[in-house]
């Protein structure tokens, strides 16, 4: 997402590494991370940045353990003097929420900066990044982008297999019946209709590939399709 702000806006790249990597397999990085977070445990950078030619700042993480990593906000908290009337944007990517909670946590780590509106999804994609910088637009103005990266491997066992349960009760059959309220239940791809977790584990096992096994929940007693009867009934 980093490359994506760069090459609509000109800024300049520069990535926060720590003096100690990360594990690279996500059980023990998040491991690692939460422990860092519960206990106050902050990494150095291997090398800082040199803020003083720039005027906005774009401040880059992931997600991790419901939060912006410790290593950018401590690093950040340590520069304040030199970030002192910057303009901070924060962004950040994540997998399922938080994403407010990390963007604040930029914003609280910078207290002497201004800060404009951040941005966090969970797909980036050029023409959605275009859309939120032209909201922030400073084309006259020196820009750095500073981001904290991390590719995590799913690691498994080759002998490991992996059984993905799940219930799932599509309320609606068909576009007909789709509103605001019981079309929560449903996903829609290629025209087939799924119950969402249905869908969502369909995607899990596919990911997971030979080691998976997908196994659906049924009911003895079917459920009502009208969405007043089954409310009712649960």
């Amino acid at each position: 997402m980093a490359k994506m702000i760069s090459s609509s806006n000109g800024g300049e790249l520069f990535r926060i590494e720590p003096t100690k990597d990360y594990p690279t397999s996500y059980t023990p990085c998040t491991e690692v991370v939460k422990e860092e977070l519960d206990n106050g445990i902050f990494r150095q950078v291997k090398k800082a940045s040199y803020f003083s030619k720039y005027d906005t700042i774009f401040v880059g993480v992931p997600v991790w353990c419901h939060t912006a990593p410790t290593l950018m906000t401590h690093f950040l908290e340590e520069n304040k003097e030199a970030l002192k009337d910057k303009t901070i944007i924060p962004f950040c990517t994540y997998q399922a929420t938080y994403r407010a909670e990390t963007l604040q946590a930029i914003v609280d780590a910078t207290p002497t900066a201004s800060h404009k509106e951040g941005y966090g999804t969970t797909n980036p994609n050029q023409n959605n990044v275009d859309a939120w910088l032209k909201k922030n637009r400073s084309d006259k103005m020196k820009k750095l982008i500073l981001t904290l990266s991390l590719a995590l491997a799913l690691t498994m066992t080759a002998s490991a297999k992996t059984l993905v349960a799940y219930f799932s009760f599509p309320i609606d059959s068909g576009k007909e019946a789709l509103d605001a309220t019981s079309g929560a239940s449903v996903t829609i791809k290629n025209g087939r209709h799924f119950g969402n977790a249905q869908f969502i584990a369909m995607t899990v096992a596919d990911t997971l590939g030979e080691s998976a096994d997908l196994f659906e929940i049924d009911t003895g007693d079917h459920y009502p399709r009208d969405y007043k009867k089954i409310f009712n009934a649960t």
